[in-house]
């Protein structure tokens, strides 16, 4: 017996006004609970604590350009399709510590790469008519987890 009950059943004993009550008590929980968290979700911030990114400025600079060029899908004959700069500014979030990660590396990556050639995956097994790939899935990723410890 949950406590809305209990304390309709308390309060008003007659059974047609208790699903009225009841109705109306859970009515008013849940109009306490709506103002409550949409209180908190709509809270204004104080001046200065910004809840949002800084806009970039290429994005800004592309949607000046579209909106002082006399056809909005050209631009000195070029159409402003293809690539975009992202509305935000992101660049805040990344430390000059992992910049370095994102660059571009200048060495060449190889034609081939296989994980057998290093011993860490072993080769393919033939599963037979079972329909058991998701346990040789599941065994290969143990061994490929296990072999390299």
């Amino acid at each position: 017996m949950d406590i809305v009950t209990a304390l309709c059943s308390v309060l008003i004993p007659s059974e047609v006004t208790f699903l009225t009550l009841k109705r109306s008590l859970y009515a008013v929980l849940l109009a306490i609970l709506v103002h409550t968290f949409s209180s908190v979700a709509f809270a204004t911030l104080p001046a200065g604590q910004g809840a949002f990114a800084p806009l970039n400025p290429e994005f800004l600079a592309l949607q000046n350009m579209r909106s002082s060029s006399v056809q909005s899908a050209f631009v000195d004959g070029n159409r402003l399709l293809g690539e975009r700069p992202s509305p935000l500014d992101l660049s805040h979030v990344l430390s000059p510590k992992s910049a370095g990660i994102y660059a571009r590396s200048t060495v060449a990556l190889p034609s081939r790469y296989d994980l057998r050639d290093h011993g860490v995956l072993l080769p393919m097994r033939d599963q037979a008519p079972f329909g058991t790939c998701w346990a040789f899935g599941a065994l290969a990723s143990l061994e490929s987890t296990l072999k390299k410890a």
